[in-house]
C-alpha cells in the first residue's frame, strides 16, 4: 500500500544513515533509491543497499548524473504500484508509524491527496537552547494556500 522514494545524490554516508535507521526502525514497506550520483558514490550506494537488503526491501534505481532529481523521482514512480508514495531525503529519518498514521488518514478521507505528519528540524550550527526546531502541522489556519505555504516556511 505505501512505497518510499529516496532520492539521492553524492551523498552515500547520508543514505547510508538514513537506510540504517530505516533497518533499526523495521520499515515494512518496499524503499526505492533514485540515484543520480557520480559512478564511484552510485557503486557506494549499490554496496551499502546490498547490505541493507538482508533486512529490508530496498531497491536500487540508478540514473546518469545529468537527469534532475524530479525527474528522476517521475521514473521511478512509474515502475511502482502502490497506493501511495512517500518521498524521503536521503538526510531525514523517518518515524515510520507516523507515515502509517498518514496512510490510515489517507484512507478515511478519499478526498485528500496528501498528508503530513509532524516534523523536527536539527539545526547543528546554533546554540543547544535552539538546535531543535518542531514545525507544526496544522496548514489550515490559513485562508489561502499561498499563506498556508508561507505559515510552513516561516514558523
Amino acid at each position: 500500500m505505501l512505497e518510499i522514494i529516496i532520492p539521492t545524490y553524492n551523498r552515500p554516508a547520508m543514505l547510508a544513515k538514513t537506510l540504517r535507521f530505516l533497518e533499526i526502525s523495521k520499515v515494512d514497506c518496499a524503499i526505492h533509491v533514485a540515484d543520480g550520483s557520480t559512478p564511484e558514490n552510485a557503486e557506494r550506494n549499490a554496496r551499502t543497499i546490498m547490505r541493507a537488503k538482508n533486512d529490508i526491501q530496498v531497491l536500487h534505481h540508478p540514473y546518469p548524473s545529468e537527469i534532475p532529481m524530479y525527474q528522476r523521482i517521475a521514473l521511478v514512480t512509474e515502475k511502482l504500484s502502490a497506493r501511495y508514495i512517500l518521498l524521503h531525503a536521503d538526510d531525514d529519518f523517518l518515524f515510520f508509524d507516523a507515515a502509517q498514521k498518514c496512510v490510515s488518514f489517507l484512507e478515511r478521507h478519499p478526498l485528500y491527496v496528501c498528508c503530513q505528519g509532524p516534523m523536527i528540524t536539527c539545526f547543528i550550527n546554533r546554540p543547544a537552547e535552539s538546535r531543535l526546531h518542531p514545525y507544526l502541522t496544522n496548514p489550515y489556519v490559513e485562508s489561502t494556500a499561498v499563506g498556508r505555504v508561507k505559515r510552513m516556511l516561516y514558523q
